[in-house]
């Protein structure tokens, strides 16, 4: 069913340009700027021919996976498998010397990063899937370009193991249908 969808299981950028602010973040306690989308379309979404597009508001927590668990429609929350203290603080010095190259005269070779899955990220719960596009390399879902593997956790332990459940599940079926 997923390849009939528009599937969209990675993070959709904006839009807009975005411009910092020089003004306390609302959503990071000790971050001293604020990252804001401007009124500039990007040139990507102009090429796209966005303009003709229609927007919506994408609430917080609304991106989920209807798939079968245990032979019953169900509503996968997205969880992205991320580093661990150690992995992060790799990925974040990889980061700053590819910026480095990036703005040197690139004399030197690209600065690459080798993941550990195993030792680098952090243990996910059961029944957690990477999401259908992500690379598997030696049976390890690969993290893409932001350190993370993105994923969906079903069964118990998702968004919808609660009450209203029951009303989730008749609507999956009339959408399975």
């Amino acid at each position: 069913m997923m390849d009939k969808c528009g599937k969209v299981q990675q993070k959709v950028s904006c839009v807009f340009e975005t411009e910092i602010l020089n003004e306390p973040s609302n959503k990071r306690q000790f971050q001293g700027y604020k990252v804001v989308a401007s009124d500039v379309l990007k040139n990507t979404a102009l090429l796209s021919d966005v303009t003709r597009s229609i927007a919506t508001e994408k609430l917080d927590g609304t991106c989920v996976f209807i798939a079968e668990f245990k032979g019953r429609p169900w509503l996968w929350a997205r969880l992205d498998r991320k580093p661990n203290k150690a992995g992060d603080k790799r990925f974040k010095q990889y980061r700053s010397s590819l910026q480095k190259w990036e703005q040197s005269s690139q004399d030197l070779p690209k600065p690459s990063l080798e993941w550990d899955i195993e030792k680098d990220f952090k243990q996910v719960p059961e029944h957690w899937i990477p999401a259908s596009d992500v690379p598997i390399v030696n049976g390890h879902p690969q993290p893409d370009q932001n350190g993370h593997t993105p994923g969906m956790l079903g069964g118990e332990g998702s968004m919808h193991s609660c009450k209203e459940k029951f009303e989730v599940e008749k609507s999956l079926i009339v959408l399975l249908m």
